[in-house]
């Protein structure tokens, strides 16, 4: 009687923690003790190591993308022989890399880029603080797409335009 008492307190204890198995579990490990099973601790499981997330794999990874940044998840999973589910963490995690929209941001920039940027911000804002009037003489630009601006096609539009408008004159 008191095994009994001592199991209930051991499952009362657990369920205080909310750390406990679901009933299917415990009949299955009730099941492989009955059958003469004595190990408590977990089988060796086939298939890939747990630690593909190492810092091997991270800069393999960092590698394929400084090389191609279009690469899918999937792709670059296959090329380095790793888990699907182990690229987006390696990628996003550890590289700090995100997928950005393709019509948000013209391109994705390498390191050597941002670092670039950095430098040319930390300039802008030095020579801000030198002379406040630095600000006047700064041109910036907004969002239109002026790498896909053609002007042969505008001059076409406009002709296009005009002429139409004066046969609908006549």
């Amino acid at each position: 009687m008191q095994h009994l008492l001592e199991q209930r307190y051991k499952i009362k204890f657990c369920l205080k923690l909310d750390v406990y198995l679901a009933k299917s579990g415990v009949f299955l490990w009730h099941q492989a003790f009955l059958e003469g099973w004595e190990e408590v601790a977990d089988e060796d499981c086939a298939g890939r190591p747990l630690n593909s997330k190492n810092n091997d794999n991270v800069t393999h990874v960092c590698k394929v993308l400084n090389s191609d940044h279009r690469l899918s998840i999937c792709l670059i999973a296959h090329m380095l022989n790793l888990l699907k589910s182990a690229v987006p963490v390696i990628v996003m995690m550890h590289l700090n890399m995100s997928k950005v929209c393709a019509k948000m941001v013209p391109e994705v920039h390498t390191d050597d880029q941002k670092l670039w940027q950095v430098e040319v911000c930390q300039e802008n804002l030095n020579m801000y603080e030198s002379d406040p009037q630095f600000l006047i003489n700064l041109i910036t630009g907004d969002e239109s797409w002026i790498f896909e601006y053609d002007p042969k096609e505008i001059f076409k539009v406009v002709h296009v335009g005009v002429s139409l408008s004066k046969k609908r004159q006549k």
